[in-house]
């Protein structure tokens, strides 16, 4: 069954068996002398999607675990490698997705069908931290990194009709465990290109209300929902990444 009320997102054993597998390579990379850098990455990134639970505190257990997928994550993402050996690194990383779907579209309000524009989509920030350890192939030219550590990852819902915005109560936000490879290729003295994969499992419940009961559309007097809406997103897809690792310890 799944979770309907809390926002943590416990460690799954594939998760747990991930990290156990960074955990042996980080002892295997001793073997391989790499040298320190201090790594700072900007990268694009997309996950391949994520699923929405329109009804989490139905009473109906059919009802409240029926979901929707979610496509369309694009956003970016910044992050700092800190050398605490010559393999070994504490990683902070901050990214940033969203998946909005907008136009004109028949919605039911105040008991009426209507048409009209409207925005829905969700908004997330993942904050993590970790370790990312060479894996020993690497060399000065080629670098293959294995990640792992935890996160919180912040939800906001986009959620608007005929150009009134539902704000999000309070600071939804899920808890638990990432895992991630990287490959990196070098361009030039202190510059390498970067990708990456990186699964993490964030599911949070989001509530959401209309500041005013009513919008205002060609002419049109609408009726907005006065009662709080509550919906579950799980991102669970895997997030795929490009960018650019740029060394500061060598370029400066």
């Amino acid at each position: 069954m799944r979770r309907s009320r809390h926002s943590r997102s416990p460690a799954s054993p594939r998760l747990r068996g991930l990290l156990n597998l960074l955990l042996f390579v980080s002892l295997a990379g001793s073997a391989v002398a790499q040298p320190a850098a201090f790594p700072f990455i900007l990268r694009a990134t997309a996950t391949s999607g994520a699923k929405v639970f329109p009804n989490p505190t139905s009473p109906s257990s059919t009802i409240r675990n029926t979901s929707v997928p979610v496509s369309g994550w694009y956003g970016g993402a910044a992050e700092i490698l800190i050398p605490f050996t010559s393999e070994l690194s504490v990683t902070a990383n901050v990214e940033y997705l969203r998946s909005i779907d907008e136009g004109l579209r028949p919605i039911s309000l105040g008991g009426a069908l209507e048409t009209v524009p409207v925005r829905d989509g969700y908004v997330v920030v993942p904050v993590e931290a970790g370790i990312a350890v060479s894996i020993p192939v690497s060399d000065e030219v080629y670098r293959l990194l294995m990640s792992g550590g935890f996160g919180v990852t912040f939800v906001s819902r986009i959620q608007e009709v005929a150009g009134v915005s539902a704000r999000t109560e309070g600071l939804p936000a899920a808890y638990g465990i990432f895992v991630g490879v990287a490959f990196e290729a070098k361009i030039w003295p202190g510059v390498y290109g970067h990708l990456s994969t990186r699964f993490r499992d964030p599911e949070a419940n989001v509530t959401t209300r209309y500041p005013q009961p009513t919008a205002f559309y060609q002419g049109r007097t609408l009726l907005l929902p006065s009662e709080p809406t509550t919906t579950r997103l799980n991102l669970d897809g895997l997030s795929i990444s490009a960018g650019v690792m740029v060394d500061l310890e060598r370029l400066f």
